[in-house]
């Protein structure tokens, strides 16, 4: 059976030193089994081959994928065909495994991260390795650390395994984009004994938005109740004010990232991913340099007192702690934090002499870990996919140009008629206090 999977579908039947076709290998009842055995084999591998095909666009991907290697005939020793899924080495501690974590060692490095084994002691992973089940169809538990860096989520089989087979092109394009991308950061998979598993990711909304918002460009079946903090694309659409309005150049850092996470994600036949995104907005009183008891200043606009911060928040949620704010842009002894990589936006803006509004924007793209695969291809179809109904499951390709469509179209940057966005990039003055930002 391997070998038959390695063996190109274009060979010859056994030849005889004579020359003449072995009768027996066509004729004998076992060798018409094993032919159809391998024309099953070959089936299935071109049922595949034509979903890579059309999760990718052309025969060429076809060729490139192992997929198309495998039908070729080529390396197969180094397919997943031919050996199962890639190897993922294992690193014990305290009775479990870490999961690939030749890998995510160097993102935890890269970024600054704690090791797996604080973020379990932090999170009490060890001692109740139970979360808070998630707003999404998934199922999934959630655990989020303390300090809200860090965020723990359970791994289905179809997760493991889709991590596994694209934990490699996950890692070479999270290093070369370190600095900029907005993938979610994996900083370790933690394998417990009785087969649960945990990924520990970095946290892109690490402050208590009010409403948050989970995105696919999609709209069929995409809106939540009015009353759930989780809302979706079309509850999106009808709420304007919480799009972001941001200097140009955010605006284009955003889009071109995009482009290039979203790429990477396409040539891993990868769908289903989200940005998720949270905003807050608060108002807060001018003042003069020298005058504030807890400045927060913008190079071009001036300063404003932060003590007196009240959030605007819309709808009906709770104001948010303005305290979480200076977290986030300032550590505890009053120095600006230096974050590595893709971060939450703060922009000034006001045409009063006596107030400016402060808005904070947070961002990130999440679940990436679902191929355009057998099940995928099946949901495209039979719910009108593949007849134009804008439903979340897409070949990568589409599933790709739909996301960039819609996010590039909600994302905005001031008009002619509007005031001028300014960029909050916390200095001295600004984290001068050894506490937090008060609401008083």
């Amino acid at each position: 059976f391997r070998e038959a999977f390695c063996l190109s579908p274009f060979e010859s039947p056994p030849v005889r030193e004579s020359g003449t076709v072995d009768r027996l290998s066509v004729d004998h009842p076992s060798s018409r089994f094993a032919m159809l055995g391998r024309l099953w084999i070959l089936t299935l591998a071109v049922v595949a081959g034509l979903e890579t095909r059309v999760s990718a666009g052309s025969f060429s991907a076809v060729r490139r994928s192992s997929v198309g290697q495998t039908l070729m005939g080529r390396r197969c020793s180094r397919r997943p065909f031919c050996d199962g899924v890639p190897n993922c080495n294992a690193t014990r501690y305290a009775g479990v495994l870490l999961r690939c974590d030749e890998k995510f060692v160097q993102i935890r490095e890269f970024y600054g991260a704690d090791t797996p084994q604080m973020i379990a002691e932090a999170t009490k992973l060890l001692s109740n390795s139970r979360g808070e089940k998630g707003a999404g169809k998934s199922g999934a538990d959630f655990i989020r650390s303390p300090d809200g860096r860090y965020l723990l989520k359970t791994m289905s089989r179809r997760d493991f395994n889709s991590m596994k087979t694209t934990s490699s092109a996950y890692h070479k394009h999270v290093i070369r984009f370190g600095n900029t991308t907005m993938l979610v950061r994996v900083y370790a998979v933690i394998h417990f004994i009785n087969g649960k598993k945990w990924m520990v990711m970095n946290n892109w909304l690490p402050i208590d938005f009010g409403r948050i918002y989970d995105l696919k460009g999609s709209l069929s079946g995409r809106r939540s109740k009015y009353y759930k903090r989780v809302q979706k694309d079309n509850n999106w659409l009808d709420h304007p004010e919480d799009h972001p309005t941001v200097p140009k150049e955010v605006y284009d850092q955003f889009v071109n990232q995009t482009k290039a996470d979203t790429r990477a994600l396409r040539k891993s036949a990868l769908i289903d991913y989200s940005l998720v995104y949270g905003r807050e907005r608060y108002v807060l009183q001018r003042c003069q340099p020298g005058q504030c008891k807890a400045p927060v200043c913008a190079e071009g606009f001036g300063c404003v007192e932060a003590a007196s911060a009240v959030a605007m928040t819309p709808g009906d949620f709770d104001s948010r702690h303005w305290g979480q704010v200076h977290d986030h842009f300032c550590d505890a002894t009053g120095t600006p934090k230096e974050h590595v990589g893709h971060a939450c936006v703060a922009t000034m803006w006001g045409t009063s002499d006596f107030v400016a509004t402060v808005d904070v924007y947070c961002y990130g793209i999440i679940d990436l870990l679902k191929y355009f695969r057998k099940m995928a291809t099946v949901e495209w179809i039979t719910r009108g996919g593949a007849f134009g109904r804008s439903i979340s499951a897409q070949p990568p390709a589409s599933y790709r140009s739909r996301f960039i469509k819609f996010m590039s179209a909600t994302f905005q940057v001031p008009g002619p008629g509007d005031p001028q966005r300014f960029l909050f990039v916390p200095d001295s003055r600004s984290c001068q206090r050894g506490a937090p930002w008060s609401d008083a």
